[in-house]
């Protein structure tokens, strides 16, 4: 019976659109907001990098920035804090993505 409703009925006039192969990559969990603050504020620690889970060179970062702090006691600890204060500064600036390779939100 024309009119009626029938749940079985695939018969539809309109075109069918085809489902998109376009997917949007994954992101990572973790904020960039988070990741910028963090270089900021405690940047020579490395801390940012263990965050994005970048272990290994915040490790690196890590293990200059805790010698450097001792021998900031003589003055010569000063230039490789200055040093990891620029690194960190522009890790802030120009990594986007995670240790898995992710885009950071």
């Amino acid at each position: 019976m024309p009119g009626r409703f029938d749940p079985d009925d695939d018969h539809d006039d309109r075109p069918r659109r085809r489902p998109s192969r376009y997917r949007p990559p994954p992101r990572s969990p973790k904020s960039r907001a988070a990741y910028m603050v963090f270089g900021l504020f405690l940047g020579p620690t490395g801390l940012h990098n263990f965050y994005a889970g970048r272990t290994l060179t915040g490790c690196f970062q890590l293990a200059v920035f805790l010698p450097s702090l001792l021998l900031t006691l003589v003055l010569i600890g000063l230039v490789p804090l200055a040093v990891l204060w620029l690194w960190s500064l522009l890790e802030v600036f120009v990594v986007s993505r995670d240790g898995d390779g992710l885009t950071m939100h």
